[in-house]
């Protein structure tokens, strides 16, 4: 949310928890915008706590009660600990120390109290306020999972023999700790995904029909999807795999631009934002933990420097032969290692905006931080379906992925 920013608090406590290491600026501002929506949620289900008894003030207590209900029971635990702790020092300083400082101060915290209750008060029911400690209580409870993240995120950095915390290693913090991937349940953009290839496929034989699809959706081609299959750990393809994607990936795309026009209309816009975008997710019920610029003009893979991270020269160069299967294993890791987009941005622009044309002729530009958001949501909304999907051809006791698996995948989750 515009203005609401812990990133200092965020460096402290980093410093508590791993002294020697750096955090990445997209790191540090996806980080922020984990706790802004995690705040967000907490304050909207107290709030229904609280309507349900007819209080008009949200007290610690209903913050309490939508920990228990949001957060795992470690965690929520742990948070509430840490909540009623800061609220008790809080307090009693009050109390002792007369010169008048920042509440934080009092608390004992590295987040600002002043933040906190800027977003209790931007999301809370009309006419409705809080009391004092619940914004001290709720500043606690954050910056507690900004600890766990931190910790958990740094962890992995190290172990990658790294001094830099980065966007993926947040991915695997979250992805390793079962009670933080209930929470965060969206999609981390800009992070490739989590290495997984299913042993069926390590150990045994398979393949697919070898024709061609010339229809394509105005650049969409098949290497492009091969890559985002190959990430999802496919290793044989049907080629009729190919059509079904983009038919699929184009009525996706339909969704979100039909929303993200209809919210610009509503704000009187004549250019679609990045910020109509994530509402348009949210309407679709699409968890995005993102920050404006990252991927795309933060994205740390451009132009052919992709190449140079996915295909190091000193390997590219080797001549010796090698046999298919370990060669496609070896690609199928390397997709999954990156975290760089995979489908060419142009032809996913230029989709986005013959879509857009369709759906609004006067609505003809669009934030590159918009696209670069579309793009990214794209790529790991189909990484999802494809992982899914292989999944049911492995119970069909089937090595290739077909369309009807991706057919069923839609049919039972709706997606």
């Amino acid at each position: 949310m515009k203005g609401l920013n812990y990133s200092k608090g965020i460096h402290v406590v980093l410093k508590q928890v791993h002294y020697d290491l750096q955090i990445t600026n997209a790191a540090l501002l996806m980080i922020n915008n984990m706790l802004i929506s995690l705040g967000i949620r907490l304050i909207k289900a107290s709030n229904k706590i609280s309507n349900l008894l007819n209080n008009k003030l949200l007290s610690k207590a209903d913050m309490a009660t939508a920990v228990k209900i949001l957060l795992g029971d470690d965690l929520s635990r742990f948070a509430l600990s840490e909540g009623t702790k800061a609220v008790a020092k809080y307090k009693e300083s009050r109390m002792r120390i007369k010169r008048k400082m920042a509440k934080e101060k009092y608390a004992g915290l590295q987040f600002k109290v002043s933040t906190t209750n800027s977003l209790i008060h931007k999301n809370i029911n009309k006419n409705n306020s809080s009391y004092e400690d619940t914004g001290v209580f709720l500043t606690a409870v954050l910056e507690y999972i900004s600890a766990e993240l931190l910790e958990s995120s740094g962890d992995t950095a190290r172990d990658d023999g790294r001094k830099q915390i980065t966007p993926r290693d947040i991915l695997k913090a979250v992805k390793d700790d079962s009670e933080l991937d209930q929470i965060y349940s969206g999609y981390i953009l800009g992070t490739g995904v989590i290495p997984d290839i299913n042993d069926k496929l390590l150990q045994l034989k398979g393949g697919a029909p070898n024709f061609q699809n010339k229809d394509s959706i105005n650049g969409i081609t098949k290497p492009g999807l091969q890559r985002l299959m190959y990430r999802a750990g496919v290793k044989y393809i049907s080629g009729l795999v190919y059509e079904e994607s983009r038919y699929i990936l184009k009525q996706f795309l339909i969704k979100i631009v039909f929303n993200s026009i209809a919210i610009a209309e509503r704000k009187k816009h004549t250019t679609v934002m990045y910020e109509d975008g994530i509402e348009a997710l949210n309407l679709l019920n699409i968890s995005i933990y993102n920050t404006k610029g990252y991927p795309g003009t933060m994205s740390p893979c451009k132009g052919s420097e992709k190449v140079s991270k996915l295909f190091p020269k000193k390997e590219v160069n080797k001549k010796r032969k090698r046999k298919p299967k370990t060669n496609l294993l070896r690609i199928i890791k390397i997709y999954q290692k990156t975290s760089c987009t995979l489908l060419p941005h142009a032809s996913v622009d230029l989709l986005i905006r013959d879509i857009g044309n369709d759906l609004n002729k006067n609505i003809t530009r669009y934030e590159l931080n918009y696209m670069w958001l579309i793009h990214a949501t794209i790529e790991d909304y189909m990484v999802k379906l494809y992982k899914n999907a292989i999944l049911i051809a492995l119970h069909s006791n089937r090595l290739t992925l077909m369309p009807k698996d991706i057919r069923l995948v839609q049919t039972i989750t709706n997606m």
